[in-house]
């Protein structure tokens, strides 16, 4: 998606050669056909009312997601446990204290960020989360 939106924004691509453009990538990076643009470009919600650049955004969050819960987990103890039996109690009060009734006063999400977690985005804590997340799902080691 991030290719198809600066491509849309610098020229190289045109809304209507964006449909084979979509299909194009698609075939490249995944070896899948698309069979309709209905499953193809037109499945983005998010382009239909003209709001791009939303999926690096959501990685961003999920990037500071993860710095957040290592911290959290420090301060924590035992708090998969407490999640894995479905008690979120101990995780929301750390999230209203250092995230929910701080985040708006300070001007940058880098900021907040380095204010609860002593250290800026470490895109490495994200890293070694999907490392392990997905050679444990697809059995790679």
């Amino acid at each position: 998606r991030f290719e198809l939106e600066q491509g849309l924004f610098d020229g190289s691509i045109t809304v209507d050669n964006l449909p084979a453009k979509w299909n194009e990538l698609y075939a490249s990076y995944l070896g899948i056909d698309v069979p309709s643009d209905k499953e193809g470009c037109l499945q983005d919600v998010h382009w239909g009312s003209l709001a791009f650049g939303y999926f690096p955004s959501y990685t961003l969050g999920a990037m500071y997601a993860c710095q957040f819960f290592q911290h959290a987990e420090k301060s924590i103890p035992g708090l998969r446990a407490e999640i894995a039996e479905g008690n979120f109690t101990n995780l929301r009060q750390w999230l209203n204290d250092n995230i929910h009734s701080k985040g708006s006063l300070y001007p940058s999400a880098d900021e907040l960020c380095e204010a609860v977690t002593g250290k800026k985005l470490d895109t490495s804590i994200f890293l070694d989360y999907l490392r392990t997340k997905y050679r444990k799902l697809y059995k790679l080691e």
